[in-house]
């Protein structure tokens, strides 16, 4: 299960930092988009940004060497901290809302060297 978890995530984060590329989440949308994967799944729309969201911050915490999540943390609770950053930082919202996702993951759980 947790070799299936990590394969998608680096699919996602393929497709993510790809399509960033071509259509350029701003951090607005993904902020909207990780603000409503907070909500209980109960349309398709809540779902599809859980989706999005999730698979972002899932992928950039696999891909990253210097973010260092503990564990036990829940998916939850990554998508609360960038939630959090992204509203301690309405300044960057129209940076790249993958890019903002690492900053805020890094911030909250930066490896120690």
């Amino acid at each position: 299960m947790r070799l299936a978890t990590i394969l998608i995530s680096v699919c996602l984060l393929a497709a993510t930092t790809a399509d960033a590329a071509k259509w350029g989440m701003p951090g607005s949308e993904m902020w909207g988009a990780c603000a409503r994967a907070l909500r209980p799944l109960d349309t398709p729309d809540n779902g599809y940004n859980a989706g999005l969201c999730d698979g972002t911050v899932n992928a950039v915490i696999f891909m990253k060497d210097d973010i260092c999540m503990p564990e036990g943390v829940s998916p939850q609770q990554a998508t609360r901290v960038v939630v959090r950053y992204f509203e301690a930082h309405p300044e960057l919202l129209h940076f790249d809302g993958v890019t903002l996702v690492q900053a805020a993951l890094r911030e909250a759980w930066p490896c120690q060297r």
